[in-house]
């Protein structure tokens, strides 16, 4: 009894320290019967949800817009989007980053990042079916996947009112070191400063120059969830 009733908390421990998707529709609920699904937030690329197994939500390819409940009080989150292969119906990498600088979330709150664009040199056609894979890397190091399926249509509606709100959570996006030239990092402010952050309850809101002291990171962590954002940013496929 003991051992069940340690074994029960442990779980919900461990459920608590994930993470949901709230909008737009994930594949399925990762943390839910997860002995019985097998469903797993550590496994790449999308908690062991295959594409196509959930429903499909509408997604403007401009100013999108993802929700979260926040698990950890501190995590690093990558959005990656993912094309449907026309010849196969598959999604055979997400190569697509929404989030180009590091994008820090803190709080257990839910949190709405919105202004999310596709790249426009991509020349998506609407109607496009495709995938985000939402990545969310913890104190750690280690990451927890989610992915929810989508079709890129200029006639998107976007969330309801009250779908895609903040409370109790914060999204900093922390730009690089300034070298002068935004070659080698998008430091869209030409790296005048050595550092910047801009602080927001969505993606899209206006900078501060004071980043919360949970954002205050030390040279190794930080060198260490760099590499493994690039990783997940570029060249990983299924």
């Amino acid at each position: 009894m003991v051992a069940k009733s340690f074994l029960t908390l442990a779980t919900a421990g461990l459920a608590a320290a994930h993470y949901s998707v709230l909008y737009p529709d994930w594949r399925a609920d990762t943390l839910e019967d997860t002995e019985e699904t097998g469903y797993s937030q550590w496994t790449w690329p999308c908690g062991g949800v295959e594409y196509g197994s959930g429903n499909r939500t509408d997604w403007p390819l401009a100013n999108g817009s993802i929700a979260f409940q926040l698990g950890h009080a501190f995590n690093y989150a990558f959005i990656n989007v993912g094309l449907e292969d026309p010849t196969t119906g598959n999604i055979t990498s997400f190569n697509i980053s929404l989030t180009p600088q590091l994008t820090n979330t803190s709080g257990h709150g839910t949190l709405c990042l919105d202004g999310l664009t596709l790249p426009t040199d991509l020349n998506i056609e609407d109607g496009t079916n495709a995938s985000i894979q939402t990545i969310m890397v913890g104190p750690s190091g280690q990451a927890q996947y989610n992915c929810a399926d989508i079709r890129l249509t200029s006639q998107a509606a976007g969330p309801a009112e009250g779908q895609c709100v903040t409370e109790d959570a914060e999204a900093v996006v922390i730009k690089g070191e300034g070298s002068g030239s935004s070659d080698d990092h998008d430091d869209h402010d030409g790296g005048d400063d050595d550092s910047a952050s801009e602080t927001s309850s969505a993606a899209g809101a206006a900078a501060t120059t004071a980043p919360p002291s949970s954002a205050a990171l030390n040279s190794a962590y930080m060198s260490t969830v760099v590499g493994l954002g690039m990783a997940v940013v570029f060249g990983l496929t299924l």
